[in-house]
């Protein structure tokens, strides 16, 4: 596994960051839109965004039309990391459970 995967799994591996990355996936958000959807305070969101942030999950940028509001966007590029991991491993196991079934069936015939 890279630290890049590592650094991924870890920021997802908490349930606010993952209602995060959910609710973005809907479209961008502002903080305050998001720490509403999430019932969290902006103070304890802020530390969430941070972390997806550094994992390179989310991008924020400034509003338009209000330069005092934070509009966070997902970057799936930062899940692509660890879809291929995901991959890997799956294939692996496939085969691994495939040859297994393989043999479990020929046993039996004997």
């Amino acid at each position: 596994m890279t630290s890049e995967v590592a650094l991924t799994l870890t920021a997802l591996a908490d349930d606010t960051r993952c209602g995060a990355i959910e609710a973005l996936g809907e479209g961008p958000l502002s903080a305050g839109e998001l720490a509403a959807r999430l019932d969290v305070t902006p103070a304890a969101l802020t530390r969430h965004l941070r972390v997806l942030r550094q994992a390179g999950l989310v991008s924020v940028s400034l509003d338009d039309n209000d330069s005092r509001r934070h509009v966070y966007s997902v970057q799936p590029a930062g899940l692509l990391g660890l879809n291929d991991w995901a991959r890997r491993v799956t294939m692996f196991w496939s085969s691994q459970l495939a040859s297994f079934a393989d043999e479990a069936s020929g046993e039996g015939q004997q």
